[in-house]
This record gives structure tokens, sequence and C-alpha cells, in this order.
């Protein structure tokens, strides 16, 4: 609430670039500001609270995100190789207004439906990580790659392009491990 408080505060003039005109937030903004921050910041913390105090629960949660993560990794595959455009052929536009953010390293960084690819290799790294913690505690993930599904999971995040998610995989893994 005060987060939302402050931007109000800092943004009370309008924004005038061109042909852009963004006019300043408004007393009426902040209901809004403050439902943004509930719905992306407390409610998922309020809801994976009440998940992880059941042993069964979070079980599930790590084995469907790690399923979802080497189902998603195919898509991201596809995108590496065929430049990200898999939400434009689907859904009509671009997420992110800029394209030259998805040039990376001399390829594409892939965003797969995200807005940007930033958050998709953070999925990708959070699915690893969800990985490494099934295997550390002897789950059964049903996936067809076995032993191979941690390598397999960090060539695709280094094919993702992101150099944040890397270093964190590096540093997390073997502190899961």
């Amino acid at each position: 609430a005060l987060g939302a408080v402050g931007t109000y505060l800092t943004n009370t003039s309008p924004f005038v670039n061109g042909n852009i005109y963004l006019p300043a937030l408004s007393i009426r903004d902040l209901p809004g500001m403050f439902m943004d921050d509930l719905a992306y910041y407390i409610l998922p913390f309020y809801v994976g609270a009440i998940v992880g105090q059941l042993e069964k629960s979070t079980v599930h949660v790590i084995k469907v995100c790690t399923a979802a993560g080497l189902i998603y990794s195919l898509f991201l595959l596809f995108e590496v190789r065929m430049s990200p455009n898999l939400h434009r052929w689907v859904y009509g536009y671009n997420p992110h207004v800029d394209f030259s953010q998805t040039i990376r390293w001399g390829g594409y960084r892939p965003q797969v439906f995200f807005y940007h690819g930033l958050i998709a290799s953070f999925f990708l790294m959070i699915t690893t990580l969800n990985g490494a913690i099934a295997y550390r505690r002897g789950l059964r993930i049903p996936n067809p790659l076995g032993k191979l599904f941690l390598p397999y999971m960090m060539v695709v995040l280094v094919l993702c392009k992101s150099t944040g998610t890397i270093l964190y995989s590096i540093v997390a893994i073997p502190l899961v491990l």
C-alpha cells in the first residue's frame, strides 16, 4: 500500500513524448494499484503459505511444476530456433513492444506466451529448481529423461540467454542438491 501511495505521489505530472501522452496519476488510480499489489504480491504468497503447510500439496506442486517446465521447454527450444513469434502467431500481436529485446548472444531469447523472455527464463529456472528438489527428495516425477532431466533443463536455460537466471541456477541447484 505504501508503494502504491509513493508511486502516486511521485507521478503527478503527465508524460509527453511526441504523439505519446500519458496523464498524471490521480487519486482514482490508487484502488487499481492496490489491487495490482494484492494480485501480484500478496495473494501468491498467501496461497503458497496455505499450500506449503501440507506435505502432500507441496509434493503435488513440485511434480506439476516440474512436468510443466519439461513440456514448456519444447516450446522454448522451438522459439530459440525459429524466433519468438508463437505469441504473435496465436494471438496476433507481440506482447513486448521492442522486438530487439529478444535478440541476445547472436540468437533469439524465447518468450513463449510470456510478456518478456526474462520472465520465461525465470519460469524455467523455477521448474529446474523444482526438479532438483524432486531429485533430492526422491520423488517420482513422470518424465522421459530420467536422470538427464537436470542437465537437459540447464542446457535449455542457457539457450534462453538470460544471464541472471543462469547465475541463480548455478548457485541454487548445488545448494538444493
